[in-house]
């Protein structure tokens, strides 16, 4: 089978930051499902966000708004962990403005030229509803508060704004079982699979300390585990990759989307929090739609 050179793959923070920030809330039920419901909060109002800008797009641009939303997440999390902000604690202007700003520099990120004012003009209606009338703000207004909080999320990711996501991965994927000769049926439901399982893991921070393979990989042994495919070769699709990966890490990181997965069920038999919810007020003026990551897809 023919070797991939993939490139390069970063982890964000160190194994003592993971050790010390992170593993507790991983450990503790309480503190997980507490963390998992932020998360959630901040997915759905950068999906709104990213939906909004979209919305006259002529083609779905599923790929591009995965990247965007993937990025996002990323420069939100860094963003508060580094100042120490937590997110619930926000006004809704706040949270407005900083979800715009990181999805401003996640276009940049992905290399996609998009004017600050077709920006504001998306979000400017939703801001204002959230300020009294002497404090409304106009175009100008915004564009200097996203162009400042984009300056603070690039100084809380030390400037770096490279970002490797695990959707790159499911291309590698496919040719890995077209290799083996698997059908094409068979294929398009692993892809799918594994691309779901890859949308739950944004729902915890494992992004800053797992590499985009490692996750990758990862949510393809939950399918392979799940649906008892045993044709599918870990080892195998680590070679093909031409990557040095500690195969621990991926059955550590795999428990790890598994239980971000049953805690998802849980809550959707049981959703008591409007932010939570899928849609939220779809047809309200006040909100924006609020549509889950299941949207997105690698078609």
């Amino acid at each position: 089978m023919e070797s991939i050179n993939t490139g390069y793959n970063m982890s964000y923070i160190t194994n003592e930051d993971w050790t010390k920030y992170f593993l507790p809330k991983l450990s503790d039920d309480k503190l997980f499902l507490d963390e998992l419901k932020q998360i959630i909060k901040i997915q759905n109002l950068l999906l709104g966000i990213i939906e909004l800008i979209f919305l006259n797009s002529k083609t779905p641009q599923n790929k591009l708004k995965q990247h965007i939303l993937y990025s996002s997440m990323i420069y939100s999390y860094k963003y508060y962990t580094y100042n120490n902000i937590s997110y619930s604690t926000l006004c809704e202007s706040e949270k407005l403005i900083n979800g715009t700003s990181c999805i401003f520099l996640s276009f940049k990120e992905a290399r996609k030229c998009i004017d600050i004012n077709y920006i504001t003009d998306k979000i400017q209606p939703y801001l204002n509803k959230q300020l009294n009338e002497k404090n409304k703000l106009k175009n100008e207004d915004i564009n200097n508060l996203i162009i400042q909080k984009e300056f603070d999320i690039l100084n809380s990711i030390e400037f770096n704004m490279g970002i490797d996501n695990p959707y790159e991965f499911l291309s590698i994927l496919k040719l890995y079982l077209q290799e083996i000769h698997i059908d094409n049926n068979t294929i398009n439901e692993i892809i799918e699979l594994t691309n779901k399982y890859n949308n739950d893991s944004i729902l915890f921070p494992l992004y800053l300390y797992y590499t985009s393979y490692e996750i990758a990989l990862s949510c393809i042994l939950l399918v392979k585990e799940n649906k008892k495919y045993n044709f599918i070769d870990i080892n195998n699709i680590i070679k093909l990759c031409k990557l040095d990966i500690d195969v621990n890490n991926i059955y550590q990181c795999s428990k790890y989307i598994s239980k971000i997965t049953e805690a998802l069920k849980s809550l959707q038999k049981n959703i008591d929090d409007d932010n939570l919810k899928p849609i939220l007020e779809k047809n309200s003026e006040n909100y924006l739609n609020f549509n889950t990551i299941s949207i997105i897809n690698t078609n």
